[in-house]
């Protein structure tokens, strides 16, 4: 379990990402959705990913945005991968110079057997407690023990993750890494160090 990458989705507290860098977690999530209580404005998100960092990938979070939104925040914020929650299709995601990652709902069964084929030219993937074209971070986990999904890139599961369950998700799914987001927040949309500091020692010790 102490290779498992780690992704915390939705900060937008630099505080938090310092914390974040500082223990050089794999990936750093930033929501650019207006609708999202982890929505982080644009000037906070240069802040964040203009600290010095050693190997955090830092992730734009989009969903069904538009094309030149999109270009602006890429060409504002420092950001490495970009992540696409919606309806999105590859020609789509492909189109912006900079590895993607698609993020599709666990109930999307067909999908899941044929990520590769839907999107060819995906980064990785992650595979989620949401429904199609909402929002993750509801800390809804997943109903079922005998998920299949199969690609050649690497996946990272998401949906009500926290330290209490870590273990059990990551034994269950042998995933690439995990995807956290309320299950690191001390309230809706506040991160905690404490929480963060508690999932990755339990993960890093098991």
């Amino acid at each position: 379990m102490k290779d498992t990458k780690i992704k915390i989705c939705g900060v937008n507290d630099i505080d938090i990402a310092k914390y974040i860098y500082n223990i050089n977690l794999d990936y750093l999530g930033l929501v650019f959705c207006k609708n999202s209580v982890r929505n982080i404005e644009i000037d906070i998100a240069k802040d964040i990913c203009s600290l010095e960092r050693k190997e955090t990938k830092n992730v734009a979070l989009f969903m069904d945005s538009e094309k030149n939104f999109i270009k602006n925040i890429i060409k504002e914020v420092n950001v490495d991968i970009i992540q696409f929650h919606g309806m999105e299709k590859d020609s789509f995601c492909s189109q912006f110079d900079k590895p993607f990652i698609k993020a599709v709902s666990y109930q999307n069964k067909e999908l899941l057997l044929n990520l590769d084929q839907h999107y060819p030219n995906a980064y990785a993937f992650i595979v989620d407690s949401h429904q199609e074209g909402e929002m993750g971070g509801t800390g809804t986990t997943f109903q079922e023990k005998n998920l299949s999904f199969s690609s050649k890139k690497p996946i990272l599961v998401a949906g009500g993750i926290n330290s209490t369950n870590v273990i059990n998700v990551v034994k269950t799914y042998n995933p690439y890494g995990i995807d956290v987001s309320s299950g690191v927040e001390s309230s809706k949309g506040i991160k905690s160090i404490k929480l963060i500091k508690e999932l990755v020692e339990i993960i890093k010790n098991e």
